[in-house]
C-alpha cells in the first residue's frame, strides 16, 4: 500500500506551542550588528541566587554575542518555534490531544524535579517519553523502536475523526525528520498489515489513521482537508486553546458538537450489541425513557448530539506542582454573579480534609426544569410503596405494597431538592472518620430565609438520626454528622493557601489535604505500602472554578513538595 499523492500543503502552517504565535524571525533576517563588550572578569555571586537569574544572565550574553545564537539557545530553552502536530490535523478533528516528546529545557528541569521527589516510582522525563512513546501505536501493527524511532522527530498528536460510515477513527499525526524513510517504511508495514493502518506523508509529518472500516481512506481524505484548513488555524481551535496558559506539556481539544454524535454513535452500537447489558434493552431499563443530561430530553444518544461548546485542557509544570487549566464555552449557561464559592470555603473550620463548596443553579436553569419531569414520573417508578406519617409535620415511605407515590409527595420532594441545587451556596466538609461515622457537615445558605425554613422543615426527617445534628441560621441550614468540624478557617491554612493560589471570586472551590486523607484511611493506606509511600510527596490539590456566561474556566493545582 502506498500514500496518497500529497495536496497542496498549507501555506502558513501553524507553529509554537501557543495558539496565536508570531512568527520567529528567520535567521537569514537577523541583524548580528556589532557585539556589545562584555566584562567575564570573575565576580563572588550572591549566596541565594536563584537560577532564573543565571539563566537571564545568559541569555543576555547570548544576545549581545549574536543573534543566530540567541535565537537558537531561547528556542531550545523554551521549547518555541515549532511546527505543532495541530497543523497536521484537518480542522473538522472532533478532539484532539497533543503529548509534547521534546519539551525545551525549562520544563525538562521542572519535570526531572519534580519526579525527584518521588524516589519509589518517579520518572525522568526520558523515562516518561519512552514510556509513552512504546504504547502511542499499540493496535498499528507498527513495532516503534523499528518503525517509528529511525524518523520520529519527538512530537505527537491524536484526534479523533468520524471516518464515511460516521465511525470514530483514530488519527495519529508524528513529526517527521526524513519524510522519504518515514515513506519507506510505512509503506512496508502497511502492506505487511493489510486494514490496521492508513497513512499519508507530507511537510515534516506522517498523519497515520488507526481504526474505523477504511484507514487509509480516512488518512488520506484528512491529510487532504488538513492542506486546505488545519486544525491550528480552525477559529474555535484558536480561540478555546488561547485561554491556556503557556508552557503545556499536555494539550487537549474537543468540539462536543462533533464530539457528542461519535460519541452516540458508539453508544448505539454498544448497545445494540448487549455492550452495555443492564442498562439498555430487555434486559435493563428502557434507554429511551430519560435523558441522562441537563436540560436535554430523550434518549443517551439524542442527548449527545444536541451537545455544543468546546473544550480546551493543558496540563503543565509550575513551582511544586502540577497545573491543570481547562477553558470551556458555549455550553449550559453556568451560575455566575451571586455568592463566592471560595469565601464559603475559606470560612470553612480546618480540621475539613475535604472541602467543597459551589454556587447553586440559576433558577431558569433547563437542570431544574427536567428535574420536574424526572419527578413528575416517579409515580410509575415507585409503584408498591406506601406512604406513613413518621412524625408530626412529615411524611415517611414504608415500602408495604400501597398504590404508589402521590403527584403531591413527588411535588414536595422536587421542591426540597430544588431549594437545595438552587441555593446561594452548598458546601460540604469532611473531616475523617470517628467510630465508623463520617464527620461530615453540609450546610445550604438559601436564596431567602423563608426557603431555608422550609428546607429545614423537609430535612426534619433526619433530625432524629444518630449521630445527626440539623440546625438552622437564618438562611443557612447545617446538617453536622458525626463528630463536628472544628479549629480556625481553612483560609488561614498555609497549605490550603498554596493550593488555591490565585483563585478569585469562584462558582466552584475544592480542596483536599491528600497526606490526612491518606492517614485517615488507616488500615486501607497500610495495606497499599508501596503505593502509600510513592504518594507522600502529594500534598494537596486545590480546585477553582470562575464562571462568566456560557464561559468557564477551572484550574487543578497539585502541591508536590
Amino acid at each position: 500500500m502506498t500514500d496518497t499523492p500529497a495536496a497542496q500543503p498549507p501555506s502558513q502552517p501553524a507553529s509554537s506551542s501557543q495558539p496565536a504565535p508570531s512568527a520567529p524571525v528567520p535567521d537569514a533576517q537577523i541583524t548580528l550588528g556589532t557585539a556589545e563588550i562584555v566584562d567575564f572578569t570573575p565576580q563572588p555571586a550572591p549566596r541565594k541566587r536563584r537560577r532564573t537569574a543565571i539563566v537571564s544572565g545568559v541569555a543576555a550574553v547570548l544576545v549581545a554575542a549574536g543573534g543566530v545564537g540567541a535565537y537558537a539557545g531561547v528556542r531550545a530553552w523554551t521549547g518555541s518555534g515549532i511546527v505543532e502536530p495541530e497543523s497536521a490535523m484537518p480542522a473538522g478533528t472532533a478532539a484532539f490531544l497533543r503529548v509534547d516528546l521534546k519539551p525545551g529545557y525549562r520544563d525538562q528541569i521542572a519535570f526531572d524535579g519534580l519526579a525527584k521527589k518521588f524516589p519509589g516510582r518517579g520518572e525522568s522525563t526520558t523515562d516518561l517519553v519512552t514510556r509513552i512513546e512504546r504504547k502511542m501505536l499499540e493496535g498499528s501493527g507498527l513495532d516503534y523502536d523499528k518503525d517509528v524511532a529511525p524518523w520520529f522527530g519527538q512530537r505527537a498528536g491524536i484526534g479523533a475523526v468520524a471516518d464515511k460510515s460516521d465511525h470514530v477513527t483514530g488519527l495519529v499525526a508524528l513529526a517527521s525528520t526524513d519524510d522519504a524513510k518515514a515513506k519507506q517504511t510505512l509503506t512496508k508495514q502497511a502492506a505487511a498489515h493489510p486494514g490496521s493502518f492508513g497513512f499519508v506523508v507530507r511537510d515534516g509529518y506522517a498523519l497515520l489513521a488507526i481504526g474505523g472500516t477504511d484507514p487509509q481512506a480516512t488518512a488520506a481524505s484528512a491529510a487532504t482537508a488538513a492542506a486546505t484548513a488545519n486544525l491550528a488555524d480552525d477559529k474555535n481551535y484558536r480561540a478555546s486553546v488561547s485561554h491556556l496558559p503557556g508552557n503545556n506539556l499536555v494539550v487537549g481539544y474537543a468540539d462536543l458538537s462533533k464530539v457528542g454524535p461519535l460519541a452516540g454513535n458508539a453508544l448505539s452500537g454498544a448497545l445494540a450489541t448487549g455492550g452495555l447489558n443492564g442498562f439498555g434493552g430487555a434486559d435493563g431499563m428502557p434507554v429511551g425513557g430519560l435523558g441522562l443530561l441537563p436540560g436535554v430530553a430523550g434518549s443517551p444518544t439524542d442527548a449527545l448530539a444536541k451537545l455544543t461548546g468546546h473544550i480546551a485542557v493543558g496540563v503543565g509544570v509550575v513551582d511544586d506542582g502540577v497545573e491543570i487549566h481547562t477553558h470551556m464555552d458555549g455550553t449550559t449557561p453556568a451560575a455566575t454573579g451571586g455568592a463566592d464559592a471560595k469565601a464559603t470555603l475559606d470560612a470553612m473550620p480546618d480540621s475539613a480534609i475535604v472541602g467543597i463548596a459551589a454556587r447553586g443553579l440559576p433558577a431558569d436553569s433547563p437542570a431544574l426544569k427536567q428535574l420536574d419531569s424526572l419527578f413528575g414520573k416517579l409515580d410509575g417508578m415507585a409503584a408498591g410503596v406506601k406512604l406513613e406519617p413518621l412524625q408530626p409535620g412529615h411524611d415517611g415511605v414504608r415500602g408495604d405494597g400501597g398504590a404508589g407515590l402521590p403527584p403531591a409527595m413527588a411535588a414536595e420532594m422536587s421542591n426540597l431538592v430544588k431549594s437545595v441545587l438552587t441555593a446561594k451556596v452548598i458546601s460540604i466538609g469532611f473531616g475523617g472518620v470517628t467510630n465508623g461515622m463520617p464527620n461530615l457537615r453540609i450546610a445550604v445558605d438559601a436564596r431567602d430565609s423563608a426557603t431555608a425554613t422550609k428546607l429545614y422543615q423537609g430535612a426534619g426527617v433526619l433530625a432524629g438520626a444518630p449521630g445527626v445534628h440539623l440546625s438552622q441560621n437564618g438562611t443557612t441550614v447545617r446538617a453536622d454528622i458525626g463528630t463536628a468540624l472544628t479549629g480556625g478557617k481553612l483560609g488561614d491554612n498555609a497549605l490550603y493557601r498554596e493550593a488555591l493560589k490565585g483563585a478569585g471570586n469562584s462558582s466552584v472551590a475544592a480542596f483536599v489535604d491528600v497526606q490526612k486523607l491518606l492517614q485517615g484511611a488507616g488500615s486501607a493506606a497500610a495495606a497499599g505500602g508501596s503505593d502509600a509511600a510513592n504518594l507522600a510527596p502529594i500534598k494537596a490539590i486545590g480546585v477553582s472554578t470562575t464562571a462568566s456566561g456560557t464561559s468557564s474556566d477551572t484550574t487543578v493545582r497539585i502541591i508536590i513538595k
